[in-house]
């Protein structure tokens, strides 16, 4: 199968890059030719990879999706021609450059949504992401052969807009089972917790995109009430956040006296956050259930589990499918902090237990969320549509 995946996103810089890189990885694995059309890079040295092609893109707000925008209506014609696709790919932010490809009668054009937009965004830039949004589903139903998303939820809440439920295919986020694999990394762990002088400590970690929705300020409130009964847990931060909003988490842990009880850690490379999930006792999913969060598929959840430590999440769809598979981790009804303390205690009490339902998550993982049997469901779908 030959496909063309186009995605407007900064694969050097972006932290939301590791679903198409991983997915596309997989396909390629199993012999699938995926020409990827992206932006280019924001840093300087533009780097030659893998059968990619970089459009020239303004890096500002709003002007970037302008530009690749219409850079994909010139140079989706010419790629057909050189790469004759059997299948196109784009998501919302890309999909009304796509349009092109019906030009072509032997293309099939699918629409991917990895997450709904809901409250995600403010002001003007909030306004200009609806409008793409709305008008791909809207081009979607009308034009698209296919659409794949990151969840039932999601599936529920687009098929609300009147697309045709027979269109869409569930297709998780999934993880690399090499890459996270707990038994490569049980050693890095001690000498990590060594290096952050936490090697006594119970930590609870977080890792990704540090924002508003994602229930940090709330946990960090949780570790505040927390602290006296149980001085030695340990909130470990790991993620990209804007200047401002890490400032707010500072401020709050000032407030809070909690220096030796949350951790603010940089952003690392993909290839690195498994060194850093090993340290940890257990993960934490602290979504809210309302907004985009809700119908959203967090990559997060597969990974901590992948690496065999068992997880605390809200209760959103995505994780109440995943955690009611096997005892692999507990739910708590809403992000608010003495809901997020109940879940701690109940895992704190049960540290005993860890070990065993860390290894339950990881086989669930093995069975249903690699990025092998996500490019698999992924082939099988796309095989029905070339039918």
């Amino acid at each position: 199968m030959r496909i063309l995946w186009a995605n407007h996103i900064f694969i050097d810089t972006d932290v939301y890059s590791t679903f198409p890189m991983q997915f596309i990885f997989s396909l390629r694995k199993r012999g699938h030719e995926v020409h990827l059309v992206v932006p280019s890079l924001t840093k300087r040295s533009q780097r030659s990879i893998e059968d990619t092609k970089l459009l020239p893109t303004i890096h500002l707000p709003v002007l970037s999706s302008l530009v690749f925008f219409f850079g994909l209506l010139f140079y989706i014609p010419k790629a057909v021609k050189s790469y004759r696709p059997n299948v196109i790919v784009g998501n919302f932010s890309e999909y009304p450059g796509l349009i092109v490809a019906k030009l072509f009668r032997n293309v099939k054009l699918v629409l991917d949504i990895r997450a709904s937009i809901g409250g995600r965004k403010e002001g003007i830039n909030a306004l200009i992401e609806k409008i793409v949004y709305f008008t791909s589903l809207k081009l979607a139903t009308r034009i698209s052969d296919g659409i794949t998303v990151a969840s039932s939820a999601l599936k529920e809440e687009i098929c609300n807009y009147g697309i045709d439920r027979a269109k869409v295919k569930v297709i998780t986020n999934g993880v690399s089972l090499d890459l996270f694999d707990y038994r490569k990394n049980s050693l890095l762990s001690a000498k990590l917790r060594d290096e952050f002088k936490l090697s006594k400590n119970f930590i609870i970690m977080y890792h990704g995109s540090l924002g508003s929705f994602r229930g940090l300020t709330q946990t960090i409130e949780a570790i505040a009430i927390i602290k006296s009964k149980h001085p030695d847990i340990v909130f470990f931060i790991l993620g990209q956040a804007s200047k401002e909003y890490k400032e707010e988490l500072k401020k709050l842990i000032e407030e809070k006296s909690l220096a030796d009880n949350v951790f603010i850690h940089e952003a690392v490379s993909h290839e690195l956050v498994p060194k850093f999930l090993a340290m940890c006792d257990i993960g934490i999913v602290p979504l809210a259930v309302f907004s985009f969060p809700f119908t959203s598929c967090p990559l997060k959840l597969i990974e901590y589990l992948a690496m065999a430590k068992p997880v605390i999440s809200t209760d959103i769809p995505f994780s109440r499918e995943v955690i009611e598979l096997c005892n692999c981790g507990i739910l708590i009804p809403s992000y608010e902090p003495e809901q997020i303390v109940a879940g701690i205690e109940y895992m704190y009490e049960r540290r005993s237990s860890l070990e065993q339902m860390g290894r339950l998550g990881r086989a669930i993982v093995e069975k249903n969320y690699s990025w092998e049997e996500k490019s698999i469901d992924f082939e099988s779908f796309v095989g029905e549509l070339l039918q």
